[in-house]
């Protein structure tokens, strides 16, 4: 089995998010009702926000009056973990309880990208989209804040012989990278979370320019692209440390 086939059973996701952009449509209010139905028995809770835009000059803050306000729409299922929402430009999932994008005895969140999207297109027949991506946020334990403990778990991204982490006062590193077709923006810092020290390590893959009978494909495609990346930043102790049950 390659080794970024291999399902942990206790992973560190703490975010998981996607998103397709698109150019601006306009009549994306007269079809959003009609998505609400299909997506209804999943997504019961809904509302409608307008967003106004706003001037900031030395006088204060001015409303545009020639500007008319911004319709987005949201969706949630019933725990209010899983959120969906809609602009005139793009369509976003976040969750905060999928741990498996395609775990057979887990809850799927590639099922419901599957799901949303597909209801998406056919009620509005976009045919492609300018950027998709999908964004994985890992919170990683980090009980000590000491060089060694780091490295018997992670791989450094920086020198931290040289920056030992009991000096650092504030850690933020990001890269942008091109990934062959695709790009990869990695982000990692450690914070002090609920009393506690986590490594936060933020992967958001991205295409440009996707057919949208494609998308699905092209996010498999980012999700190992993220993976494979995860798995490079980790030692064979954490992954050890995944394995584990909570029983």
């Amino acid at each position: 089995m390659n080794s970024t086939d291999e399902i942990f059973t206790n992973p560190p996701l703490h975010e998981v998010a996607f998103e397709v952009r698109f150019p601006h449509l306009f009549y994306l209010n007269q079809r959003i009702g009609e998505f609400q139905l299909e997506i209804m028995d999943d997504f019961p809770k809904s509302s409608q926000i307008f967003e106004q835009a706003f001037a900031i000059d030395e006088k204060g803050v001015t409303v545009k009056d020639n500007e008319n306000p911004i319709p987005s729409w949201h969706f949630e299922n019933e725990s209010g973990k899983t959120k969906i929402t809609v602009h005139s430009n793009k369509l976003n999932i976040i969750s905060n309880e999928y741990k498996s994008y395609n775990h057979p005895s887990e809850k799927k969140f590639r099922d419901i990208i599957e799901q949303i999207v597909t209801l998406f297109i056919k009620q509005v027949p976009i045919k492609n989209f300018t950027r998709l991506g999908i964004r994985y946020i890992d919170y990683c334990p980090l009980e000590k804040l000491e060089n060694e403990y780091f490295k018997n778990f992670y791989t450094p991204l920086f020198d931290i012989d040289r920056y030992k982490l009991e000096d650092i006062l504030e850690n933020r590193m990001l890269f942008r990278v091109r990934k062959n077709d695709y790009q990869l923006l990695l982000q990692s810092a450690i914070r002090e979370i609920d009393d506690s020290y986590k490594y936060i390590i933020d992967f958001d893959g991205y295409a440009i320019n996707v057919e949208a009978s494609n998308f699905i494909n092209v996010t498999d495609d980012l999700k190992r692209l993220i993976k494979k990346e995860f798995l490079s930043n980790i030692t064979e102790n954490f992954k050890e440390y995944m394995r584990r049950t909570n029983e």
